[in-house]
């Protein structure tokens, strides 16, 4: 009599059925490969080099192996100080050359700075030269001409005003600013349509006045207008009526967008009434590519023939 285990063929080997069970086989036999890995993770022969006596080391030739280990030791300890302390320590040709850049920098900048004084000053000389001229022989087209100088920019204007203060997040742990938290370009141009479209007559950020050819743009982190850096705090002028402005302001979508400025990007944002604002003249502009269209000239022309 067969029992229970012949049948299912456990306790045999290999997990075949003994003979007059046809097709019965044990559950695992298809596991044959785990269960060995599983009985003898080691291989005999790695099991048979392991069990091999090993000779002890002399006393010598340990303390020659730890020498050696020190040794290497010490040699890696001195190329690795050295590899720190040449990136650590900047090369003296590097410093030179940082050294001369900023002296170039510096150097450009004042030339700069002058050259800007001496336009300034001979601009103010061409125009009480040309004030005194027309004024005496064409009152007419002085006043017509001062008048374009001032809704263009030319000149300095004085008079009361708005102002409007934006300054960039304060810095992190780290003493860094997030760039997304930085006054940017989009900014300050929003602030500047929204004062022009609530009557503002003249504005100057920082000190630029505005012009029609002004022009606002980011380069990195800084912002430049009329290609001069400026930094934060961004002070916006505007001299016009302070009571029609702030009302017309506060109407645009520019306000709209100074809440969101502080409320979302942590910018502080300051609007204040001035008495009394003093912004200076931009100086002559020039077109450079403005021309009279054929259309124009030609039909111009022909008018003087007829006339003629």
């Amino acid at each position: 009599m067969t029992s229970r285990e012949d049948r299912t063929g456990k306790d045999l080997p290999g997990g075949r059925a003994p003979a007059g069970t046809a097709g019965a086989r044990r559950p695992d036999a298809s596991m044959a490969l785990l269960n060995d890995l599983m009985a003898r993770p080691t291989d005999p022969e790695y099991a048979e080099a392991a069990a091999r006596p090993h000779a002890p080391q002399t006393t010598p030739q340990r303390l020659t192996r730890s020498g050696l280990e020190m040794v290497i030791a010490f040699v890696l300890g001195l190329v690795l100080v050295g590899a720190i302390v040449s990136l650590r320590t900047p090369q003296s040709a590097v410093t030179s050359s940082l050294l001369l850049l900023s002296d170039q920098i510096r150097e450009r900048t004042e030339q700069a700075d002058a050259l800007a004084k001496e336009n300034a000053a001979l601009s103010a000389d061409v125009d009480a030269l040309q004030a005194d001229l027309l004024a005496e022989n064409d009152p007419e087209l002085f006043e017509d001409l001062r008048l374009s100088e001032l809704l263009s920019g030319a000149v300095g204007v004085t008079g009361p005003g708005l102002v409007v203060v934006l300054t960039d997040a304060p810095p992190d742990t780290t003493g860094q600013v997030d760039p997304e938290k930085r006054v940017q370009d989009i900014d300050v141009q929003i602030v500047v349509n929204g004062l022009f479209a609530a009557g503002a007559e003249a504005i100057a950020v920082n000190g630029q006045r505005l012009t029609a050819l002004s022009a606002i743009r980011n380069v990195s982190i800084a912002i430049l207008v009329d290609d001069v850096p400026l930094s934060s705090p961004y002070r916006i002028e505007a001299i016009g009526d302070v009571r029609s402005m702030q009302t017309a302001f506060a109407r645009t979508s520019a306000a709209d967008h100074l809440t969101l400025l502080g409320s979302a990007f942590d910018i502080a944002v300051a609007t204040s009434a001035a008495d009394e604002l003093s912004l200076s003249g931009a100086g002559s502009t020039r077109l450079r590519y403005a021309q009279v269209p054929e259309s124009v000239t030609s039909s111009g022309a022909g008018q003087e023939e007829q006339d003629s």
